[in-house]
C-alpha cells in the first residue's frame, strides 16, 4: 500500500502506511529503510537518520543498510563516517551483487569529492564484481553510467571510446534508445549542441516508438542541458522543472538554479540553490554555484562562505578536477 501512495506521488499516506507497518512490524528493517528513503526525498533529513540507525540495531551488518547511512553522511557532510560507512558496507558484504552496490558507493563518494581517478578505480573494480552475476547485457547497461564519469573527470577521449565500446553490446529496442541517449551526453561533453539536439530526437523517437515512457524524464533533463548549452537559459529551466514534475524523485535544483543565474534571474536562482542545499546541505556544486549567484549580486561575504563549504568536500580533489580549481581560484582572487 505504501509503495502504491508513493508511485502516486501521494508521501503523506505513504509515510503513514510504513508508519502502520513498523508498528506491526517492529522487527522488520525493511520498512524503517522505506520510511527514510522517503523522509530523505522530503530533506527531512534528521528523521530519514533516525530511521536508519533504527534499522541498523536490527540489523547491524547489513551491506545495505550501511551504505544508506554512508550516503546520508555524505550528502551531509560527514565525510569520514561516510568513507567509514562505505568501506563496512563493503566489508560486510558476501555476495557479489552486494559488493557490486558497495563499491557503487565508493565510486560515488569519491566522484562527489572529486577525487576522479579514484572514482573510476572504482568503477573499474565495479565491473570485475558485476562480470560474476550480471548478464552482458546488464553490465553494458550500467557501464553507460561511467561515461559521465569520465566526461566529469576530463577524460573526453575515454568517454568516447567507452561508448564506442559499448553501443554494439545492446541489442533492439534496448539500443535504438540507449545509444542515441549516451551520444547526447558525448556531444554535450564536447559542446556539440546541434549534435546533441540531433540525438535527443532519434532518442525521443525510440522511446515514444517502443513506449519507454519512464525514460520521458531523462530525455527532458538532457533537453534542458542542451537548451543551456544554446543559451536559451529561460527554456532550459522550464525542461529542467517539467523534469522534477514529471519524476519528483530528480534533484535539479541546481542545473535549475544555474539556468537562471546565466539568465539574470538572480533572485530565483537563490531560492532554487537554497531547495537544493536543503536536500543535499554538503553539494560542492551547489555550494559552487550559489557562491557565483551570491557574487553577482555583490554579496562577497556570503559567497565566501559557500565557496569555502565547496572546498570543504573537494578538500582531496584531483589537481585537475575543473570545479575545485574554479572554485579555488575565486576564493583567491577575494
Amino acid at each position: 500500500m505504501a509503495q502504491t501512495y508513493e508511485e502516486l506521488g501521494d508521501n503523506d499516506r505513504a509515510l503513514a502506511a510504513l508508519a502502520e507497518y513498523v508498528e506491526k512490524f517492529p522487527e522488520d528493517y525493511t520498512g524503517y529503510l522505506d520510511l527514510a528513503r522517503i523522509q530523505r526525498r522530503q530533506g527531512d533529513l534528521d528523521s530519514a537518520r533516525d530511521y536508519l540507525e533504527r534499522a541498523i540495531i536490527i540489523e547491524p551488518r547489513m551491506p545495505e543498510l550501511l551504505g544508506e547511512l554512508a550516503s546520508l553522511d555524505l550528502s551531509t557532510g560527514r565525510f569520514e563516517s561516510a568513507l567509514s560507512g562505505y568501506e563496512g558496507a563493503l566489508a560486510s558484504s558476501r555476495a557479489p551483487a552486494q559488493r557490486t552496490a558497495a563499491l557503487e558507493g565508493l565510486r560515488e563518494y569519491y566522484r562527489f569529492r572529486g577525487q576522479m581517478e579514484e572514482a573510476i578505480g572504482m568503477a573499474d573494480a565495479r565491473l570485475d564484481e558485476a562480470h560474476a552475476w550480471q548478464t552482458p547485457m546488464q553490465v553494458a547497461q550500467d557501464r553507460f553510467s561511467d561515461i559521465d564519469l569520465y566526461l566529469d573527470a576530463g577524460r573526453y577521449d575515454d568517454a568516447v571510446a567507452l561508448f564506442e565500446e559499448l553501443r554494439s553490446q545492446l541489442p533492439p529496442p534496448v539500443s535504438d534508445y540507449q545509444v542515441p541517449h549516451w551520444e547526447i551526453h558525448i556531444a554535450l561533453g564536447a559542446e556539440d549542441g546541434e549534435a546533441a539536439r540531433g540525438a535527443y530526437h532519434a532518442a525521443l523517437d525510440a522511446m515514444e516508438a517502443a513506449e519507454f515512457g519512464v525514460l520521458r524524464p531523462a530525455l527532458t533533463g538532457d533537453l534542458g542541458r542542451i537548451e543551456e548549452l544554446d543559451g536559451n537559459y529561460d527554456v532550459a529551466v522550464a525542461n529542467y522543472r517539467d523534469t522534477m514534475a514529471q519524476d519528483p524523485g530528480r534533484n535539479f535544483h541546481r542545473r535549475t538554479g544555474r539556468a537562471l543565474r546565466k539568465a539574470g534571474r538572480l533572485d530565483e536562482a537563490e531560492e532554487e540553490l537554497r531547495e537544493a542545499l536543503r536536500l543535499r546541505p554538503a553539494d560542492p556544486r551547489t555550494h559552487l554555484e550559489m557562491a557565483l549567484v551570491l557574487e553577482a549580486q555583490g554579496d562577497t561575504a556570503r559567497a565566501m562562505e559557500h565557496l569555502r563549504s565547496a572546498l570543504a568536500a573537494w578538500e582531496f580533489a584531483d589537481e585537475s578536477f575543473e570545479p575545485a580549481r574554479e572554485a579555488r581560484a575565486l576564493l583567491g582572487a577575494r
